[in-house]
């Protein structure tokens, strides 16, 4: 079976592994034919053809071994590498659901202090309304002290007068 440091090789350079995996296929079929050669000769000399079958066969069963094995490996591999990795995934999604739930709560945040600005400002809107019709008033308020100031003076100019001809007659009549 593999080993994890001999998975991570295979997955980081596949040609280098399934060269490496070529290279025991044809070493076992050569020994193997190698083998059948020297069995057919000693049991009284079979045809080539034959010991080719057998071991084509072998070399078929050894093969479909082989990869039975290879495939177990990288199972066991895979389950070890699918842990982590969940993990990893599951860790990353809770960081994901938090930062989105952060951010909801930013906005609402900023949101609420949109609405206060919006308040404020419609506030001071108001105030400057008022700040306005407050200074009209005053004006008008100038105005009509200033007039009547202006009728004061008037008929305080027009007692004057009268209290002049009021007295000018009292010494015409005497």
């Amino acid at each position: 079976p593999l080993t994890r440091s001999s998975f991570q090789l295979s997955m980081d350079t596949p040609h280098l592994s399934s060269s490496h995996f070529l290279r025991d296929s044809s070493r076992k079929y050569f020994d193997n034919e190698h083998f059948f050669r020297e069995e057919t000769a000693l049991f009284g000399g079979e045809s080539p053809e034959r010991g080719s079958f057998q071991n084509a066969s072998r070399l078929t069963l050894n093969h479909l071994q082989s990869t039975s094995l290879h495939s177990e490996g990288l199972d066991i591999s895979a389950a070890r590498i699918e842990k982590p990795l969940s993990h990893s995934l599951t860790v990353m999604q809770n960081e994901y659901e938090k930062l989105r739930n952060s951010t909801k709560t930013r906005q609402d945040r900023l949101l609420s202090k949109e609405a206060e600005i919006l308040d404020k400002e419609i506030k001071l809107k108001n105030l400057d309304q008022k700040e306005n019709a407050l200074i009209k008033l005053e004006f008008q308020l100038k105005t009509q002290e200033r007039i009547l100031k202006e009728r004061e003076q008037a008929l305080s100019s027009e007692k004057q007068q009268i209290s002049l001809k009021h007295e000018h007659l009292k010494h015409a009549s005497q």
